[in-house]
């Protein structure tokens, strides 16, 4: 007796809670719900949408007036837990939107009362040329639903919902006419269109075809249509890979037509959504999420998704925790996450209540690619990138993200950047040895460490590299080793044992031509000019031998100006241009590597550029080249400088005296007089 009367008060306690919420929970096995309230200023027959997050454990969704009746939805787009919707409705009034565990309410192509309403499909086969309204609908009764969205005017440069190839489109609303007469329609479009006026054609343009004619209004009908409202519908059939579709008007009387205005379609209303509420009536906790960007490069990718929780109020909130699904989760009422992988993710909230109480919702977070979603904003995008950084070094990343941010970085060139990431992040532990990684070290983090001349910075990233490296791209990585080593490093012993231990056959054409370099700057130190000469010969250049003495004038005089433009770069403070110019010089002959007057200008520039390392490696080089007294000179005075800057006094010393012995009474002779003072100088202020 005692356990029917506890069932008796508990059915009641349901009842009542129905009765005082207004919700027919007699009608249907709800989970949860929502009051759904249609605004006043929706009068008469209309289209209402509404925008919702179906919790985890609810599979269907269904719309009830007061009286328990079924208020039919149909579905606009669909993306995980998200789901957009709109209804048909006479009259305003408070409806309830129940959470079901049975998958129900999942309806499309429900016509719409009010609005223009764009509806997708994509075809299942080539659409082909389709030649008539009565073509274009056997496809779109064949194809398939792939989201809907009310628009404000036939306006439309790409399919909001998928790619264009193959799909239908088609707008249907009520237009207005302000007054009776004859008005004029236009159609701009790729591929065939129809424009429909109380289902009637009124334009036709059909097969395949660009839309210039129609961007020229030469696509047009004419049509007498009375004071009031009429049936509009335009269709679209897209072939390729590019959409437009644009429904123009001329009014009667006017001279200029232009694009059918939004004031010419019914509105369409937005319903608004009260808060979770239990069977009891109670509010709950809730989230919502907003794919607000993304970043994308081939396959690789970053959506910052921001979730919101919503919290009854009168709670004492302790903390808000998320868990995102990827293996990280992070605290507060708002949070901003990078997934890097295209997925749908099961994320929980959870509210940690005074009392250790706890209150929690799981929702599917469907993480996809945005169709024509903006990414021209740079600083939107660099802001993305930046999160994804600092994410990492926080709650963690995807394995996706290491190469995801490597390849937003390659493409902004952002060189030091990307060396922070690489000396505070996992990047070196968590990645493999892969064609990105090598090319994310070699032209950004190993570059930005030669720029500032941290050379053992770059060996160490190489070696490890290394670590995990197989071939073709353990000899690149060894190639880049050994150009260290017998350039700024000056280790030209072990810069040749590597180069030994290359495979040439795992190099492209590119980095065959810089083992010869390394090879002969290696052997110039070893085994002098002529020896380095030899080698440089060997490499190709694609230059034709000239054909007479002219032709061999124009090459001289083509390179004399290229060095007297190095030379003014260099005056003018332009020295990584002046570098440029070089590179340009030696790629197409490299013998000019061994060019005393350019190996001089070169170590100029890399001096004025704070890199003084690499200055005083050519200088040296320099000193191994067949030269005349004079360039002699200049180079041992520059070397002496640099020796200077770096306290190397003995150095300096060493070359101001040969200059002294062979340069006698020059003006090399005069500047190594007061360098030689100033050393002096400095040495006794050191003694001191």
């Amino acid at each position: 007796m005692r356990i029917i009367e506890k069932s008796l008060i508990i059915f009641l306690a349901i009842i009542l809670s129905a009765v005082l919420y207004g919700h027919p929970l007699d009608k249907v096995n709800a989970v949860y719900w929502k009051k759904v309230v249609i605004p006043a200023e929706a009068k008469g027959n209309v289209s209402v949408t509404l925008e919702f997050f179906l919790p985890a454990e609810c599979s269907g969704y269904q719309l009830f007036n007061r009286k328990g009746e079924v208020i039919r939805m149909c579905l606009l787009q669909e993306e995980g837990g998200y789901v957009r919707a709109f209804f048909n409705i006479k009259g305003s009034e408070e409806l309830s939107l129940a959470f079901l565990k049975d998958p129900v309410g999942h309806r499309e192509g429900l016509p719409n009362a009010s609005g223009l309403l764009l509806t997708t499909r994509k075809s299942k086969e080539p659409l082909g040329s389709v030649d008539s309204v009565e073509a274009f609908m056997k496809l779109w009764n064949k194809s398939v639903f792939q989201g809907a969205v009310f628009e404000e005017r036939v306006f439309r440069g790409y399919n909001p919902f998928a790619l264009t190839n193959d799909t239908l489109h088609s707008y249907d609303g009520d237009i207005r006419i302000a007054k009776t007469g004859s008005y004029r329609f236009y159609s701009a479009s790729t591929d065939a269109s129809f424009l429909l006026i109380d289902g009637k054609p009124v334009v036709s343009w059909p097969g395949r075809h660009d839309p210039w004619k129609g961007s020229n209004n030469e696509i047009f009908g004419d049509v007498t249509l009375k004071e009031g409202i009429h049936k509009f519908r335009y269709l679209n059939a897209s072939n390729s890979d590019r959409v437009c579709a644009v429904a123009g008007i001329l009014l009667p009387g006017e001279k200029k037509n232009g694009v059918i205005p939004k004031t010419a379609f019914t509105e369409v209303y937005k319903a608004s959504l009260g808060p979770l509420e239990g069977l009891d009536g109670k509010p709950l906790a809730e989230f919502s999420w907003d794919n607000r960007q993304m970043v994308y490069f081939d396959s690789d990718c970053m959506h910052d998704v921001e979730f919101r929780a919503s919290v009854p109020a009168g709670l004492d909130v302790q903390k808000v925790k998320w868990d995102f699904g990827d293996g990280t989760s992070g605290e507060g009422m708002k949070a901003s996450h990078i997934y890097f992988k295209r997925w749908t993710y099961h994320v929980t909230m959870t509210v940690e209540l005074a009392g250790g109480r706890q209150m929690r919702e799981k929702q599917d977070v469907q993480v996809n690619f945005r169709f024509c979603q903006n990414e021209n904003d740079d600083a939107l995008t660099w802001d993305t990138i930046a999160k994804a950084i600092q994410q990492e070094s926080t709650i963690g990343i995807q394995s996706e993200g290491y190469d995801a941010i490597m390849a937003s970085l390659l493409f902004y060139k952002k060189k030091k950047e990307s060396e922070e990431f690489y000396r505070k992040s996992s990047l070196m532990k968590k990645s493999a040895a892969t064609e990105r990684l090598f090319e994310f070290l070699d032209k950004l983090v190993a570059a930005r460490m030669m720029e500032s001349e941290d050379y053992k910075g770059a060996m160490d990233a190489w070696e490890i590299f290394l670590q995990k490296a197989q071939e073709p791209l353990k000899s690149k990585a060894l190639l880049n080793r050994a150009e260290l080593l017998v350039g700024p490093l000056c280790e030209t012993q072990k810069g040749l044992e590597i180069l030994n231990g290359i495979k040439n056959e795992s190099l492209s054409e590119t980095e065959k031509r810089s083992f010869i370099i390394a090879q002969s700057d290696a052997v110039l130190r070893k085994e002098g000019f002529n020896a380095a000469y030899y080698i440089l010969n060997s490499i190709k250049t694609g230059n034709t031998i000239p054909k007479d003495a002219r032709e061999r004038l124009e090459r001289e005089n083509s390179t004399n100006a290229k060095l007297f433009l190095v030379e003014q770069y260099i005056a003018s403070g332009k020295n990584t241009e002046a570098l440029d110019v070089i590179a340009a010089l030696e790629s197409e002959k490299p013998s000019l590597r061994l060019y005393a007057p350019l190996v001089l200008l070169k170590a100029k520039a890399c001096s004025k550029l704070g890199r003084s390392v690499m200055a005083g490696s050519l200088l040296e080089g320099g000193l191994l080249l067949d030269r005349d007294d004079v360039i002699d000179a200049k180079i041992r005075m520059a070397l002496a400088g640099i020796y200077v800057a770096r306290k190397e006094y003995l150095k300096a010393k060493q070359q101001i005296s040969t200059i002294k012995k062979q340069n006698p009474d020059s003006l090399e002779e005069l500047e190594a007089t007061k360098l030689l003072e100033l050393i002096n100088k400095k040495i006794n202020e050191g003694v001191k």
